[in-house]
């Protein structure tokens, strides 16, 4: 049985997406600054999924740990057909 890769780190998921040529420039990951796009933040002991336009954020969802919020992203951006663009 193969076991498909699953980042556990904020680290981890940016080295992935350098490694699969992901656009960084559409997500926040491990604090890369964008000016459009997904990323992940933290605040007060929560990890967030937020969404940035325009100056504007909208936070996403809420995480407690920064191995769920990895693992929520790492399958947001894989099932992004604009990731790689």
């Amino acid at each position: 049985m193969t076991h498909e890769y699953l980042p556990k780190s904020e680290i981890e998921l940016e080295k992935w997406l350098k490694e699969n040529c992901f656009n960084s420039n559409n997500y926040s990951i491990n604090g890369n600054s964008i000016t459009e796009g997904f990323g992940i933040d933290k605040s007060g002991g929560l990890y967030i999924w937020y969404y940035t336009e325009r100056g504007q954020k909208d936070n996403l969802k809420n995480f407690k740990s920064e191995t769920e919020i990895v693992e929520y992203a790492f399958n947001q951006i894989k099932s992004d057909k604009w990731a790689m663009t």
